[in-house]
């Protein structure tokens, strides 16, 4: 258990890997007000609670890799102005509520790789206003809603897999993402639809071993270079499917 007040020291980086943490309190790191990364590694924390890393205004980094995090309550990264980076993959979330990420603006990379998502509710990452790199593959998604990327308005790299379902505004708002990586997915809708016209700077896609049957056309697009769609089982294609792709230069 980490409690709050046992930090009496100056510090810059507080590690706590595999130290087998169950609890962390409120205010846990109060007193750490030079700290810039936090690494709570490869624990059994379960929940992180409202208010746990407040106070550290200095703080750069968080890691909560392979700690058995289950839910994250409201508040849990309050008042992190110069958060950049915050890992949170190989944990049991489940969902990504739209109370997760209040307030980062700051960051610019968020890794939620392998984390047993199933789901991720609509605008759960709308304050997350700069980021720059999202990380959600090897999921369990059944579903991506609609606009559940909104507020990404600066994302160059999106890499997701394991999805069976995307609803047809899913990416509506990434207006800046450069960079498409879906691939192993498990669609099972007899047609994907990933419409370029809601992204208009993407220049590679990539959807190699999705278990696609049917491609809905991709909306006009001036900045397509590479598309992958090798491994699929895409048998009729539709008309007007690649039509307005001026730049494509690969098509695998």
């Amino acid at each position: 258990t980490i409690q709050r007040g046992i930090f009496e020291l100056t510090t810059t980086k507080i590690d706590f890997t595999n130290a087998n943490l169950t609890y962390i309190e409120s205010d846990a790191f109060y007193g750490c007000n030079d700290a810039n990364a936090v690494i709570l590694n490869d624990n059994n924390i379960g929940s992180i609670r409202s208010y746990t890393f407040r106070s550290l205004k200095s703080l750069n980094q968080i890691y909560l890799v392979n700690s058995n995090v289950n839910e994250i309550e409201a508040n849990a990264f309050h008042d992190l102005p110069k958060l950049l980076d915050l890992r949170l993959a190989k944990n049991n979330l489940t969902a990504i509520r739209d109370i997760y990420f209040r307030n980062l603006s700051s960051l610019l990379f968020l890794d939620l790789t392998n984390s047993r998502v199933e789901r991720i509710e609509s605008m759960a990452f709308r304050d997350l206003k700069n980021l720059s790199v999202l990380y959600l593959e090897k999921n369990e998604l059944k579903v991506i809603q609609n606009f559940a990327f909104y507020g990404l308005s600066s994302l160059d790299q999106l890499l997701i897999s394991n999805v069976e379902f995307v609803e047809e505004r899913a990416f509506d708002g990434l207006l800046k993402l450069r960079a498409f990586y879906g691939r192993e997915n498990r669609f099972n809708d007899s047609m994907v639809r990933i419409d370029l016209s809601q992204m208009p700077m993407t220049s590679v896609v990539d959807l190699r071993d999705s278990n696609i049957a049917e491609l809905a056309p991709f909306g006009a697009s001036d900045n397509l270079i590479n598309r992958m769609l090798s491994r699929n089982r895409i048998k009729p294609l539709r008309n007007r499917t690649f039509y307005g792709l001026v730049k494509i230069n690969s098509l695998d």
